[in-house]
C-alpha cells in the first residue's frame, strides 16, 4: 500500500478546507460554494451548540430532580424528538443566508 493510497482521501479533504483560505480576503470557489460553505458552517456549529444545550438540560434535570427524573421514562422516541428539534433549530438559524436574507 502506497502512502498516497493511505492518506489520499485525507489530503483531498485538507485541500478543500485550506484552498478557500489560501488567499486572505478572496474566495476562490465562486459565490454558490461560498454561500453553501457559510450555511453548512453555521448549521453544523449551531447543531453542536444546541446538542450541548440539550445534554446540559438533561443532566440538570437528572441532578436537580432525581426522583421525578427517574420516574420519567426516557424513551428512544423522546430522544429522537430532541435530536430532530436540535437539527430543526439549527436549520432555521442557518437558513437565512442561503435564502438571501
Amino acid at each position: 500500500m502506497t502512502l498516497y493510497k493511505a492518506f489520499g482521501p485525507l489530503l483531498r479533504v485538507v485541500v478543500l478546507i485550506l484552498l478557500p483560505q489560501s488567499d486572505p480576503g478572496t474566495w476562490l470557489l465562486g459565490w454558490v460554494l461560498c454561500d453553501a460553505w457559510l450555511t453548512f458552517d453555521v448549521l453544523l456549529c449551531t447543531a453542536s451548540i444546541l446538542s450541548l444545550v440539550a445534554i446540559s438540560i438533561d443532566r440538570f434535570l437528572a441532578i436537580s430532580r432525581p426522583i421525578s427524573y427517574s420516574k420519567m421514562r426516557r424513551s428512544k422516541a423522546l430522544a429522537a424528538k430532541i435530536i430532530c428539534g436540535v437539527w430543526a433549530g439549527s436549520a432555521l438559524i442557518s437558513a437565512p443566508p442561503i435564502l438571501g436574507w
